[in-house]
């Protein structure tokens, strides 16, 4: 397989190390809070970080990077930090379910600010990725499948 090919398997290895790294995560938050943990998430992977910004080399940087940067860093720590208070307080077999819907709200964005174009097989996928989500919190709702969360 030629390496730009491998974006599928790529993809799966990232989803069972995310798995596995929730699950860690989720011991981590025993004994700690959300935002410390967060934090220790974010900066304790720093060197390995650079050490691969370094390996692949520069890149050419400019105001619109650094905006990117500082805004989704932002987000995204605001975002870890309240996914991880939904870890410590709840199962995390019913958070991970609900996790899935990340997938969806990409979707929809990347149409909106990426300017991607509707397929009907990525909106049916989408729309079975929401119907599972759903039903497998359906133990919470009491068998009801039509009782919001």
């Amino acid at each position: 397989l030629n390496y730009r090919d491998m974006w599928f398997w790529w993809s799966i290895l990232a989803s069972i190390l995310s798995a596995l790294v929730i699950a860690l995560t989720k011991k981590a938050l025993a004994d700690s809070g959300a935002s410390l943990v967060t934090w220790a998430l974010f900066s304790l992977n720093t060197p390995l970080r650079v050490l691969i910004a370094f390996k692949n080399g520069p890149t050419q940087v400019n105001y619109i990077f650094f905006l990117g940067a500082i805004a989704s860093s932002v987000v995204f720590s605001i975002a870890k930090t309240l996914r991880l208070s939904g870890i410590k307080q709840g199962l995390l077999s019913k958070i991970s379910s609900l996790s899935t819907l990340s997938v969806v709200f990409a979707y929809l964005l990347a149409l909106v600010f990426l300017s991607e174009n509707v397929q009907l097989l990525e909106i049916i996928g989408l729309i079975l990725i929401t119907i599972g989500a759903y039903i497998l919190n359906l133990e919470k709702l009491g068998k009801d499948f039509f009782k919001t969360f």
